[in-house]
């Protein structure tokens, strides 16, 4: 069946491109969000469809950095300016300390994440969520899979995939794993996306399995979420305010500047005495954010943080 609404895919193929070749090197969770429910073996399964942008918006997904970790005096958690080609003294702290202290760098390190609209049309573990539209926040694993039928390595062998376009698309068969490790010394358990893979090109369908008409579509886009409200600038706090964060939560004083100087930083004194964490907070060492469900792995930040410290 033939869909009314039609999609300039060069065009928004192009504005992925050009998203996709800036490094950033110069949300929230709520009901829209789909989570994937994990059986008690540590797997779980789902088919999804990606979905096109919603009318007006450039383009079927967006990028997302922030910062999370459980520091001497609380919780450092904040967006990422750099989301938005600004610069962010957290990042800019990382590359200062990064010769003599990796290990903290990566700590406090930026990490990516992806939100895009889906349609649910298979999950087991939540019948209810099946026919809905949801906000899917995934992380670099699964945006890879994406790419690769996006913009192929090789068009010649493997012909591009629009898996957001509603009739030359593709279903996302979501298969998760639970996987331990050990990190810094703690047994750590976090979900793995590997095993997940596109479907064939099809026909949207809804969740009976029958292709959808354009009045399906039409009533489906209804529930298509803003993307670009993820990454509107007032989602994110001003340089200040994540100095005053990271002094805070640190017992640091960062000495960085929003045009890109960094100074050396000096211990903020009787931090921890004035904070109003719990004791027991205050007396806990930094440590990450837990793994979520978001394969957030950031293969950039090694590099990311080199150049901040060449070009300091």
């Amino acid at each position: 069946m033939a869909i009314k609404r039609k999609f300039n895919w060069d065009k928004i193929n192009d504005n992925i491109k050009q998203q996709e070749s800036k490094k950033s090197y110069s949300s929230n969770d709520d009901n829209s969000l789909y989570k994937i429910k994990v059986k008690e073996d540590g797997s779980a399964q789902a088919i999804i469809r990606f979905l096109p942008p919603k009318e007006g918006e450039d383009l079927p997904f967006v990028k997302l950095y922030n910062h999370g970790w459980q520091d001497r005096n609380g919780w450092v958690i904040t967006n990422c300016p750099t989301t938005l080609k600004k610069p962010c003294p957290i990042c800019q702290e990382n590359s200062k300390i990064w010769d003599d202290d990796q290990k903290t760098a990566r700590m406090r390190a930026r990490k990516q994440s992806f939100y895009a609209n889906i349609l649910v049309i298979k999950d087991p573990q939540t019948p209810s969520n099946e026919g809905k539209v949801f906000k899917y926040r995934y992380g670099v694993k699964i945006h890879e899979k994406i790419m690769e039928k996006l913009q192929p390595e090789n068009p010649e062998i493997d012909e591009p995939i629009m898996v957001f376009d509603y009739e030359e698309g593709a279903n996302f068969k979501l298969k998760v794993k639970t996987v331990k490790s050990i990190i810094n010394g703690r047994d750590v358990k976090f979900l793995n996306y590997d095993a997940s893979q596109f479907s064939e090109q099809t026909h949207i369908v809804n969740s009976d399995g029958e292709p959808m008409d354009d009045d399906d579509v039409e009533e489906m886009e209804k529930g298509l979420f803003s993307l670009s409200s993820i990454i509107d600038p007032k989602e994110f706090k001003s340089y200040d305010e994540i100095v005053d964060l990271f002094n805070k939560k640190t017992g640091l004083r960062i000495a960085s500047n929003p045009d890109g100087t960094v100074e050396k930083t000096v211990p903020v004194k009787k931090e921890v005495e004035e904070s109003n964490e719990p004791p027991a907070a205050r007396r806990q060492e930094p440590k990450p954010v837990p793994a979520s469900a978001v394969d957030d792995d950031d293969d950039d930040e090694d590099d990311f943080f080199k150049k901040l410290a060449d070009e300091s």
